[in-house]
């Protein structure tokens, strides 16, 4: 499916896209696809850093520990994932997938702390009337 998708803004984006042969056109669309795919799963585990950031808001414990916690929480599910991907036809384990996947967790659950930052300045703000 994402080939297809590729092709298609391919075609209209890239200069040229339409003249090049098929060959070529092949070449560009399966580096196209790495890059969508790790971009993809880069801001699929940002959602799943700042939604597992946000859980851990709920308990009362350290900012340190609930950073670690959450890191190791999106770490080991990216781990899992690639294990899994071992029984799938077609796919394979990567360690740069993990990689990948903490790295866009870390964006996530930075973006959470900033908005519980914010969050929290605000509302002393509105304690004290200034």
């Amino acid at each position: 499916m994402s080939g297809e998708f590729i092709r298609s803004l391919a075609g209209i984006f890239v200069r040229d896209f339409n003249s090049m042969n098929e060959y070529q056109q092949m070449l560009f669309i399966s580096g196209a696809q790495t890059v969508v795919r790790k971009c993809a799963h880069f801001f699929i585990y940002s959602v799943l850093g700042l939604l597992t950031m946000g859980t851990m808001y709920t308990y009362k414990m350290s900012l340190k520990f609930k950073l670690l916690t959450a890191v190791a929480v999106v770490f080991l599910f990216a781990v899992s994932d690639e294990i899994h991907q071992i029984f799938v036809p077609g796919r394979g384990p990567g360690a740069g997938d993990v990689l990948i996947d903490t790295a866009g967790s870390l964006v996530g659950i930075f973006i959470m702390i900033t908005i519980s930052r914010c969050l929290s300045a605000r509302r002393r703000r509105g304690r004290t009337g200034v």
